[in-house]
């Protein structure tokens, strides 16, 4: 009679076989639906040639109504945030505006965008952006108007610079020093001119229109070397820093120059 062959299970198999997964005592909770946290919406990246079209089509309208500005400012983070900061002079461009100025719609929009309900009034918006309390002004008082906005601000600034003088003081010249710059800026581009050819006909033209008796390019002229020269010497006679007394306030008619649009410390008001 043959030999039986029985095949053996190789003992780490059995061994495998044997063990037992372990046992726990710990429960899955499953949440309700209500505590569950939903996916984040699919959201669509604007169209950025709709957004021009739209833009464009506000723009044209804001001499007879600004209140759809805000929705200018929604359009440019849109456009910043899907397509990239490069998008964004492009879309200024493209809407016939100045970059700087769609960034102040923009602030605009970005100080509000989180607001119960936005100020009616464009004017208003702009000129609260900055409060720290603009939400619950707005609802306290929803039908405020532009004055009534700036005297708020003017307030606000007034107590910021009674509570941190130096603080204040250093944000005043921050800002007379970008308008300052501006301004060269301006001046930079209008006196191009001289570094290129112009036309005969073009030469008659400014000879028409500029005044040769007038002092004023040859005084700014001197006044911007003068300046210079000044800006040069602060820091090469540098001296050690001084503490600003925190009793001290800023001076009164800086304050006013710097804070008005387009003034520089030491202009007369027209």
């Amino acid at each position: 009679m043959p030999e039986r062959v029985t095949a053996h299970a190789s003992p780490v198999i059995g061994e495998r076989a044997r063990a037992k997964p372990p046992v726990t005592t710990e429960r899955i909770r499953i949440l309700p639906k209500a505590d569950r946290i939903p996916a984040d919406p699919v959201v669509e990246k604007v169209d950025y040639d709709r957004a021009v079209a739209e833009a464009k089509q506000i723009v044209g309208q804001v001499e007879k109504s600004e209140e759809r500005l805000m929705r200018v400012g929604e359009l440019a983070h849109k456009i910043e945030k899907d397509h990239g900061p490069h998008k964004f002079k492009k879309f200024a461009k493209d809407i016939g505006k100045a970059p700087c100025t769609l960034k102040r719609w923009l602030s605009t929009y970005r100080a509000w965008v989180e607001a119960p309900a936005p100020p009616k009034c464009w004017s208003v918006a702009q000129d609260l952006q900055a409060h720290p309390r603009r939400f619950d002004l707005i609802r306290q008082h929803p039908e405020m108007t532009k004055s009534e906005a700036r005297k708020m601000m003017r307030q606000f600034k007034k107590e910021q610079a009674q509570a941190n003088p130096a603080s204040h003081l250093r944000e005043n010249m921050k800002r007379w020093w970008r308008a300052f710059n501006q301004h060269l800026s301006e001046v930079l581009r209008d006196v191009a001119m001289a570094d290129g050819d112009l036309s005969p006909e073009l030469r008659q033209i400014l000879r028409e229109t500029i005044d040769p008796m007038s002092r004023t390019p040859r005084d700014t002229a001197e006044g911007l070397i003068k300046f210079s020269k000044f800006a040069e010497g602060l820091f090469a006679d540098e001296e050690p820093r001084e503490q600003l007394s925190t009793e001290a306030e800023p001076p009164e008619q800086l304050s006013t120059e710097v804070e008005s649009r387009g003034e520089l410390p030491g202009q007369e008001a027209a």
